[in-house]
């Protein structure tokens, strides 16, 4: 179900931002968001939009998977330059 997916991915999401967001963080090469993370979000993001019938949330939706898609596989100064 959704929910098991949420649960189980979520804490990976927390630590993926932490790094992000750390200002002690080096730059090790880590990627933050990989492959398998994607995946998981991407699919929980498929489940949201198949279960909304609302236009706009389905836009934010398909949004924020492309968001995940441009940040995945990169490390933490690759997406800074990316953002900024």
């Amino acid at each position: 179900s959704t929910f098991l997916k949420m649960i189980s991915t979520l804490p990976s999401l927390n630590t993926s931002i932490n790094i992000l967001l750390d200002t002690n963080t080096t730059n090790d090469g880590t990627i933050i968001i990989n492959t398998e993370l994607k995946n998981d979000i991407n699919s929980i993001i498929d489940d949201l939009i198949e279960m909304s019938d609302n236009a706009d949330f389905q836009f934010i939706l398909n949004d924020l998977k492309a968001d995940i898609e441009l940040y995945s596989e990169k490390d933490k100064p690759t997406i800074f330059n990316i953002i900024i």
